[in-house]
């Protein structure tokens, strides 16, 4: 009798377990994908700001206006420098590919490393002000 309880209460345990792992996987999922959106939202404002001034050298993260339903994120960087426009933010598991699914595997967003942009085209030689270990957005 004792050891039916016992298994019962592990099968119990064990079904519980599976469902709160389940959760947990999908608040995941659910974490990189609104990271990926959000960095796309940026790169979209970030795009808007550029076009109207694309002669700008230097952190543009505090000049440019973003709307009011986009979140502010700390953590997003954006900067101009000899006409080429960079948004950046720090490398989350899974954010990456997430954006490159969405961007249909642009060339355009890569990953630095110590002195690059790794992307899909290849290397590029890494701006200074960029961190190892960042997702960039390249215009």
């Amino acid at each position: 009798m004792k050891s039916f309880i016992v298994i019962s209460l592990f099968f119990l345990w064990l079904a519980f377990y599976g469902n709160l792992r389940a959760d947990n996987d999908s608040y995941a999922v659910s974490l990189r994908e609104g990271k990926a959106l959000l960095f796309l939202n940026y790169v979209n404002v970030f795009d808007s700001y550029y076009e109207l001034n694309p002669d700008y050298n230097g952190d543009v993260t505090h000049n440019v206006t973003a709307p009011s339903w986009l979140p502010a994120n700390v953590d997003i960087k954006m900067f101009i420098e000899n006409k080429r426009g960079y948004v950046f933010m720090p490398a989350y598991p899974g954010v990456y590919n997430n954006i490159l699914k969405r961007t249909e595997g642009s060339a355009l967003v890569g990953v630095s490393d110590s002195s690059s942009l790794v992307t899909e085209a290849g290397r590029i030689n890494k701006p200074s002000f960029i961190p190892s270990g960042y997702i960039v957005y390249m215009r």
